[in-house]
This record gives C-alpha cells, structure tokens and sequence, in this order.
C-alpha cells in the first residue's frame, strides 16, 4: 500500500519533465492521475487518464477538470506544473510570447486551481492543492531575459497563497513547491549539453536537479501525514538562496 493508494489526483502538464516524474511516482505510490496536457505522455501507463488539454484555454479546461472529477468519482489533490516560457529582452521581447506565457503559467494555473478548489468543495471531503512555482519569483532571485516567466509564476504563486487562506474553512490545503535548475527537456530547449555542464559546476552543488527530486517533495505534501502542512512555500534549489562561498 502507497502513500496515496486510491487516491485521484488531477495533475496539468504530465507528459513530460517535472509533471511527468510526479505523475510516475504519484503512481508507484498508488494513485490515480488524470493528466491534463496538449501533449500524451510520453510513456503510457496503467493507471493515468490522458485529457487533451491546452490550461490556456479556460473552456476547454474547466471541461477537463470536470470530467476527470467524474471519470475518477472524486478529487484528492490538483497540481498545476504546467509551463511555458520563452527567454528574450524586454527591449525585443514578442508580444504574442509574453501573452502566451501568462496565459500558460499565470492564467491557466489560476484557472486550474480555481476550478479544482470549486470541485473539492462541493464535494465536501477536503482536499490539497499544489503549484510548481519558481525561485525566479522571488525579488532576490529575478534573472534578465525571464520577465514575463517570472511575473506570471509570482503571480500564481500568490493565487496559491490565498487559495490556502480560503481553503481553511473547507479543509482544503494549498502549498508551493519552487525547483531550482532541472534537468528537463523543456529546459534543452534553451541550453546546449555543454551550457548545462558549464552551468551546473556555478551552482552551489555542482549540477542540475533531477525532475524525480522535484516530484519527491510534492509527494510529500500530498501525503496525508503533512496534513498540518499549509500556505508554505518549498524552495527545492540544491542551495541557490545559501549566501555565496568566497
């Protein structure tokens, strides 16, 4: 028996990257996932339910999640990991670009949880939710070429927090987990293998994190022991916000 055997969980972006390692671990775990996405999974498996689904679409999206809550016969916990970020100057930055992430990372998270908290509390058993922010949400950390990423994410972040606030009265917990650097596909969008290698020896443990170290802590959150567990944020950066080593 998992941790979160018979559980269902609703979890944007699981096809690949960060979502995908929590979805395989939710799994292994005992859980039931529903993966909203554009994309299928990259590795179907037993015990996942694919719903084509683009979080930037608000129609499409509150169709989903209604579904899903059907299909499984209930809701146990929503994670929106869903992302998208182009990195450009402001001074030459498309517009189109900085739309489509907030609608990504900002909106389509917000709707999410929204539609998510709505479903966990007319079904009256409580619930937790879990956003994948970002450490570049935060003032200290903000890095050139990632303004609109960076916006939306403390945007949604602070959604989470109220939505932690509110969810009190119904027993519904909400937290934020932050990643440091991963190493996901995603991310060798924008870094050839040797901008990775070369990078990784400037953080403060020499290399990327690995997407199932992401997914271990919000497995922790989800697990019914971390009940207590609520509008906290996990900062998951191998060391990033330590001060520098001379």
């Amino acid at each position: 028996m998992g941790a979160l055997s018979g559980r269902k969980v609703l979890l944007t972006g699981a096809s690949a990257g960060i979502g995908a390692a929590i979805a395989d671990l939710f799994i292994k775990e005992g859980g039931i996932v529903a993966n909203l996405d554009r994309n299928p999974p990259n590795k179907p498996q037993q015990g996942m339910i694919h719903y084509r689904c683009d979080v930037a679409r608000r129609q499409r999206l509150e169709y989903c999640v209604t579904r899903a809550v059907e299909e499984l016969g209930g809701i146990d916990h929503a994670i929106s990991c869903a992302a998208f970020s182009v990195r450009e100057p402001i001074v030459s930055a498309g517009m189109d670009w900085i739309e489509r992430t907030f609608d990504v990372c900002a909106m389509g998270g917000i709707f999410f949880i929204t539609y998510a908290f709505r479903q966990m509390v007319l079904l009256g058993k409580g619930g937790n939710i879990v956003t994948i922010g970002s450490p570049l949400a935060l003032p200290h950390q903000c890095r050139p070429f990632t303004g609109a990423y960076s916006a939306a994410k403390a945007a949604l972040e602070q959604y989470t927090r109220t939505t932690a606030a509110e969810g009190l009265q119904y027993g519904i917990r909400a937290n934020i987990v932050q990643p440091g650097w991963t190493d996901t596909p995603g991310e060798r969008n924008f870094c050839s293998e040797d901008d990775i290698r070369t990078g990784a020896l400037g953080l403060p443990l020499r290399r990327l994190a690995r997407p199932e170290e992401i997914a271990r802590v919000v497995l922790f959150l989800c697990d019914p022991a971390s009940s207590y567990i609520t509008g906290s944020t996990y900062t998951v950066d191998g060391g990033l916000n330590l001060p520098r080593q001379s």
